[in-house]
């Protein structure tokens, strides 16, 4: 159990470069609050890209919950946005 440990936490204090974009966008007929998510990672196989927003899914190295991204595209749901399948491209 040690050795998954010390994974996990060398995991979680590597330092990555993650960028935030929030912006507003407005027209005629509405307005949206768009917020971009970017990071240097490798990226979501395409036979994994639904796959990842099942709750409690996890990746095999990953030591986190499995919650974040069903909980992100829920509460984009619940408001009428979305968090989609193609990350990579553009998250709204």
């Amino acid at each position: 159990m040690l050795p998954h440990k010390a994974k996990a936490t060398n995991t979680l204090s590597a330092r990555k470069t993650v960028r935030v974009a929030v912006r507003h966008e407005a027209s005629n007929r509405n307005q949206k609050v768009v917020i971009e998510v970017a990071d240097e990672g490798m990226g979501v196989p395409d036979t994994l890209k639904e796959k990842i927003f099942e709750r409690f899914w996890r990746g095999p190295t990953s030591p986190r919950s499995g919650l974040g991204l069903a909980s992100a595209r829920q509460v984009a749901r619940d408001h009428g946005g979305d968090v989609p399948s193609y990350l990579g491209l553009r998250a709204r």
